[in-house]
């Protein structure tokens, strides 16, 4: 008996001590914890990525976020989807002039899509009738600074009957400083030619970006293409020549990034719909010699870390 006894006290005593260490450790990564420094996010960049999209810092309090339009109907079997640009935190005319601006193109797009859903329609075979129609339009913020806000608009419409959506793009490039909106024109100087300058490296750019795509797919078994083939489809395109010519219709899509002039081209433009579409960023150092010294232009460059 004293034996099962003495047996009992050792096995409590195991386990009381196994609890104490126990709750000594818990309570040492607790304090750990409840000490160690909080991480805080840089002043200059959101936490997440998330957060990036949906709120972007332009400096002094200034912010852009998110705007929406979102409509379903479904007597036409219809959806809008719109997110546009905000700023927030100043009341200033220039930042209620850029608030217009955006909101009224998304407005704009908006109502013409209704226009076209209310308007007459070619009829289509009944397995159509509960298909989805869709007006989507999403944004990236390309450039925001306390001078200069870039956005660029992306859209995608899709009818019924159609074998895929339509994509198309607009932009705002804004003057913060002055409370306007300035055009390509005005980032270079006088009869300097520079949309023959922009297309003739797009179309370059382009040219060698189709080439590479080429070969890449040459790589694929069985894909029956060769080198000279993908250096005939670079030279002897058909989408290049006609969309690359220097003329300001062409060239309407353009944004001002941290590197460079970026000009963008809706799918099957530059290349098959499949590709997609295509984007050019031209480096600041090749614009210095026509850049407009007074331009927006030029201040991006020397805020460039090229």
């Amino acid at each position: 008996m004293s034996r099962i006894i003495l047996t009992a006290i050792t096995i409590l005593l195991f386990i009381f001590s196994s609890c104490a260490c126990l709750a000594k450790q818990q309570t040492k990564t607790q304090a750990s914890s409840s000490t160690a420094p909080t991480p805080s996010p840089s002043p200059q960049q959101e936490p997440d990525d998330k957060e990036v999209n949906e709120r972007a810092s332009l400096g002094g309090g200034l912010y852009i976020v998110p705007k929406d339009i979102d409509e379903t109907n479904d007597r036409l079997h219809y959806e809008i989807g719109i997110a546009y640009p905000e700023i927030t935190g100043s009341g200033k005319l220039q930042v209620l002039g850029f608030n217009r601006l955006a909101a009224t193109i998304a407005k704009r797009e908006a109502s013409q899509y209704r226009r076209f859903q209310f308007g007459p329609r070619e009829r289509l075979p009944p397995w159509w009738k509960d298909s989805k129609e869709y007006l989507s339009m999403t944004y990236d913020v390309i450039c925001a600074n306390d001078v200069l806000v870039s956005i660029r608009f992306d859209l995608q419409t899709y009818t019924r009957g159609s074998a895929h959506a339509v994509q198309q793009f607009r932009v705002i490039n804004y003057d913060l400083e002055h409370g306007k909106q300035f055009q390509l024109g005005d980032l270079f100087t006088p009869n300097s030619q520079y949309l023959n300058f922009i297309a003739d490296y797009c179309l370059s750019s382009l040219r060698e970006l189709n080439r590479s795509d080429c070969l890449e797919a040459a790589k694929r078994p069985g894909s029956g293409i060769d080198r000279d083939y993908c250096q005939r489809v670079a030279n002897n395109d058909f989408w290049l020549p006609e969309y690359a010519r220097p003329i300001s219709n062409n060239f309407q899509f353009w944004n001002l990034t941290k590197d460079g002039l970026l000009t963008s081209f809706e799918e099957c433009r530059m290349a098959g719909c499949a590709a997609g579409p295509r984007e050019v960023t031209i480096p600041y150092d090749k614009l210095k010699n026509i850049a407009n010294p007074k331009s927006v232009l030029s201040r991006q460059m020397a805020l460039s870390p090229q």
